[in-house]
């Protein structure tokens, strides 16, 4: 009935303006195995400032989200960075084995804003360093030769087939102001 559940207004995550042009939005969060302790990845942009480094960040709360880390750069466990859009991505935690694994697009150089929004990723997370796991990143889909440059592999939805132990990945595949009629889907076996 909802009466076991108490709602409070945790602290304020916020980030310079000098390192995120529009802040930080879409948040992803996730329960580590550390009781009370979470990780949270969102979205920046440098838009306006090409200058600045297109990253996704990363903040972590001891006391269940009532409070935040300083956001630092959401890199590669071996502390390596990438780069990534101005794009939602997903943290996802599998109900069997514990392991978490992240989804979104990642640029082989620094991205202008939101673009390009490709390729789609997967990766596993290092929990102890809460870093991407180079090793295991898997291109999921990528840009078409046929498609323009502002092609959005980004308007994805994830859900996770305990029984078969795979993770499906929903994406809606954009082109300009088109959109594909037909969704895409992805079944990564773990």
């Amino acid at each position: 009935d909802g009466s076991d559940i108490k709602w409070e207004f945790g602290g304020w995550l916020r980030i310079d303006h000098n390192k995120s042009t529009r802040g930080l939005s879409e948040p992803t969060i996730v329960e580590t195995n550390e009781n009370g302790k979470f990780a949270m990845v969102t979205r920046c942009s440098n838009t306006g400032r090409p200058e600045l480094p297109g990253y996704a960040w990363v903040s972590f709360s001891n006391d269940y989200c009532r409070t935040w880390s300083e956001p630092r750069p959401f890199t590669y466990s071996n502390g390596e960075n990438f780069f990534a859009p101005t794009a939602h991505s997903t943290l996802i935690k599998l109900r069997k084995s514990g392991r978490v694994y992240w989804i979104g697009n990642i640029n082989d150089k620094n991205p202008n804003g939101s673009h390009p929004r490709y390729p789609l990723a997967i990766g596993e997370v290092d929990l102890k360093t809460f870093g991407l796991i180079k090793e295991t990143v898997v291109i999921l889909d990528t840009r078409h030769e046929h498609e323009g440059l502002k092609v959005q592999l980004s308007n994805f939805k994830v859900m996770e087939n305990a029984e078969k132990e795979e993770i499906i990945v929903v994406c809606t595949r954009r082109d300009g102001s088109q959109s594909a009629k037909h969704s895409s889907w992805y079944r990564v076996k773990l």
